[in-house]
């Protein structure tokens, strides 16, 4: 959680000297806005648009969370690149004014995730989306936790339920959100009511 707050404070501070826009994924839609975390070679994580406010080794050391003792065996990822962050970024609410997001107290940014295999948290899962399994959100910090659930798709949300994972949220405070909200339009979708989409 302690690291979770610091680098809220750095998404805050960016969006104030930014007109209250969050920054961008790595996808980088936009190519002329800041990716918040750059990890993919040959970017390098002091090219990061959240660096300006914290130093690149304190920035890739926040965004470990101390309880991910494996973050070596995160799946490989596109170029052959482990992703070895434990954070990922909420692909619902990227480019976002934070006067877009409703419930902005409510709203996910950054994730601590079961198994990250990039910096997007690819919220909504659909069995017949054909893109492969979706980051879980990460129970490493409950007592029930056991490292082979993060690979068992047997192990349902249902199943999961009442079981906490730390998340920034949109206004940049920092709680425990029940796994069983992982897929929950009202925690991740920036527009209440519209239909959950991939991003």
């Amino acid at each position: 959680m302690s690291n979770l707050h610091h680098v809220g404070l750095a998404f805050e501070m960016y969006t104030n000297d930014n007109r209250w826009t969050l920054p961008d994924t790595e996808d980088k839609p936009n190519p002329d806005s800041d990716e918040w975390l750059a990890w993919m070679p040959p970017a390098q994580v002091k090219d990061s648009a959240l660096c300006r406010y914290i130093t690149a080794d304190n920035f890739a050391a926040l965004l470990q969370c101390p309880a991910d003792f494996d973050p070596i065996n995160h799946p490989i990822t596109w170029a052959g690149v482990r992703y070895p962050f434990s954070f990922a970024f909420n692909a619902q609410v990227y480019l976002l004014r934070l006067n877009q997001i409703e419930q902005p107290w409510q709203k996910a940014l950054l994730v601590d995730v079961e198994i990250c295999d990039n910096s997007r948290y690819y919220y909504w899962y659909s069995p017949t989306a054909g893109l492969g399994a979706v980051e879980r959100l990460s129970t490493r910090h409950d007592k029930r936790w056991r490292p082979q659930d993060a690979y068992d798709p047997t192990v349902t949300n249902a199943a999961r339920s009442g079981r906490l994972a730390n998340v920034l949220f949109c206004d940049f405070h920092v709680d425990s959100l029940d796994v069983s909200h992982e897929n929950d339009p009202a925690y991740f979708n920036a527009w209440n009511g519209q239909p959950p989409t991939w991003r």
